[in-house]
């Protein structure tokens, strides 16, 4: 359904916990702790910061003074620390928080604590400019991978949401955070993030890579162009399952060889993103709210028969080039009705689960052939419907 309104974003105090808790999240990584007695400094310093943070939901003074007092606020390290890792993490971290400025921002746009905001971070948005600068990145990853396509690429627009403290729904319960995509119309998709009050931590911002690389790969760049473009159905296994195994793929690969592409603090902690990645990744495929023991077992078939796939197509090491990719990015854009992707989303996983049998040797072929455009789709799709009824 097309957007009805201006996207919306989370309200001006929770954008300033945001930001303080992802600057300091950032500022106060475990690396800067030398010892053990450091470590425990540092995570009461982060303990302290983020309490604060949350302190500034109900001032609705402007962002940028509410920063700079909370930055004077802050506690003082003793002598004992001079000259630490932790110490010039804590004093840039204090300086960095005092540094915002929005009429640098916005001018005389900036924001107020009512409807207009949203239209305001919208266009400039310093405050969440840590995702915005990551979305973008991704983005242009995205499209990249997607230039051999014959279709634009969608115009992405960015939007935020909160949540209750006490929702642990999906993604919510662990990570404290969630992706999602709204198509609205041929070319425009929103993608947005899902916050869960007071919660977002270290695992939170881990998570936001692989949630990000989801969005845009397995939904923004679905079927883009199309008139009667529409999101797919929150159970299709080929949205969720095929194209999720592909997303977590991308995740790690980008992180490995795409770094330079990356906002920095992605590099400064890449092992623990990739581990959170993979966590998230594996959290899809285990019961949750909303999705039946059946919908989740298909889900995970879809993202087998992806990885069966790709073995039997393994020649080049490099994913974004291989023949699984391209197959996988080909069918993704091409227009069918949400109900005829998920339903071809189960045929693959099942077709895909019986490796070195004729019909699995069959259903590779096909899928060659789709992905070398020496097949039509709806040939394709007729062929794979076919086996799926006979098998």
């Amino acid at each position: 359904m097309p957007m009805t309104s201006p996207v919306r974003h989370i309200d001006i105090g929770r954008r300033k916990a945001l930001l303080v808790k992802f600057e300091a999240l950032r500022a106060l990584r475990p690396s800067v702790a030398r010892d053990e007695v450091a470590d425990r400094r540092r995570k009461d310093l982060l303990q302290d910061i983020c309490a604060r943070a949350d302190g500034l939901w109900d001032d609705d003074r402007g962002l940028d003074e509410s920063l700079q007092d909370l930055g004077k606020a802050l506690p003082k390290l003793t002598e004992k620390w001079s000259g630490t890792e932790l110490q010039v993490a804590w004093l840039a971290l204090v300086n960095r928080l005092q540094s915002f400025k929005c009429m640098e921002c916005a001018g005389e746009l900036a924001c107020i604590g009512d409807e207009r905001d949203h239209t305001v971070v919208a266009k400039h948005g310093q405050c969440l400019a840590p995702l915005l600068d990551l979305l973008a990145k991704l983005f242009e990853l995205s499209k990249s991978l997607h230039s051999g396509l014959d279709a634009p690429s969608p115009n992405v627009m960015f939007a935020t949401m909160r949540t209750g403290e006490n929702n642990d729904a999906g993604m919510l319960d662990e990570f404290f955070i969630a992706g999602w995509h709204q198509v609205d119309g041929p070319a425009t998709s929103v993608v947005g993030l899902e916050f869960r009050d007071r919660h977002f931590n270290a695992k939170s911002m881990a998570a936001l890579l692989y949630t990000l690389v989801h969005e845009l790969v397995c939904h923004a760049f679905q079927q883009v162009g199309v008139a009667d473009r529409e999101d797919c159905l929150p159970t299709c296994s080929w949205s969720e399952g095929w194209m999720d195994r592909f997303a977590i793929e991308l995740a790690e690969v980008w992180l490995e060889t795409r770094a330079e592409a990356l906002p920095n603090w992605i590099g400064e902690q890449a092992e623990t993103v990739r581990q959170i990645s993979r966590d998230v990744h594996s959290r899809r495929y285990k019961p949750q709210r909303g999705l039946s023991e059946w919908e989740v077992d298909r889900r995970s078939d879809a993202s087998v028969a992806y990885q069966r796939l790709r073995k039997a197509w393994s020649r080049n090491g490099e994913l974004e080039n291989n023949a699984v990719a391209a197959f996988t990015i080909a069918l993704n854009g091409t227009q069918m009705s949400p109900k005829r992707r998920k339903q071809l989303g189960l045929d693959l996983g099942m077709l895909l689960s019986r490796a070195g049998s004729p019909m699995f040797n069959e259903t590779v072929g096909l899928c060659h052939r789709f992905a070398q455009r020496d097949l039509p789709f709806s040939e394709f799709a007729a062929r794979i419907s076919e086996f799926a009824r006979g098998a």
